[in-house]
Protein backbone atom coordinates (compact mmCIF):
# COMPACT_ATOMS: atom_id res chain seq x y z
CA UNK A 1 0.00 0.00 0.00
CA UNK A 2 2.90 2.60 0.50
CA UNK A 3 1.66 4.31 3.14
CA UNK A 4 4.93 5.19 4.63
CA UNK A 5 6.13 7.17 1.72
CA UNK A 6 2.13 8.91 1.30
CA UNK A 7 1.71 9.71 4.88
CA UNK A 8 2.76 13.28 4.33
CA UNK A 9 0.11 13.81 1.86
CA UNK A 10 -2.96 12.50 4.37
CA UNK A 11 -4.72 14.30 7.56
CA UNK A 12 -5.22 12.49 10.49
CA UNK A 13 -9.08 12.65 9.26
CA UNK A 14 -8.42 10.49 5.59
CA UNK A 15 -5.75 8.11 7.90
CA UNK A 16 -8.99 7.08 9.71
CA UNK A 17 -10.94 6.97 6.80
CA UNK A 18 -8.50 4.40 5.34
CA UNK A 19 -8.36 2.55 8.66
CA UNK A 20 -12.09 1.91 8.78
CA UNK A 21 -12.19 0.79 5.24
CA UNK A 22 -9.33 -1.38 5.67
CA UNK A 23 -10.66 -2.79 8.14
CA UNK A 24 -14.08 -3.33 6.47
CA UNK A 25 -12.43 -5.15 4.01
CA UNK A 26 -10.92 -7.32 6.10
CA UNK A 27 -13.94 -8.11 7.59
CA UNK A 28 -15.58 -8.41 4.15
CA UNK A 29 -12.70 -10.87 2.63
CA UNK A 30 -13.33 -13.09 6.04
CA UNK A 31 -17.42 -13.03 5.23
CA UNK A 32 -16.75 -14.16 1.79
CA UNK A 33 -14.02 -16.39 2.42
CA UNK A 34 -16.73 -18.55 5.56
CA UNK A 35 -19.25 -18.24 2.85
CA UNK A 36 -17.54 -20.83 0.04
Amino acid sequence: YGLDLSRKFYTSKDFELMDAFFEIDLNFRRLFKNSR
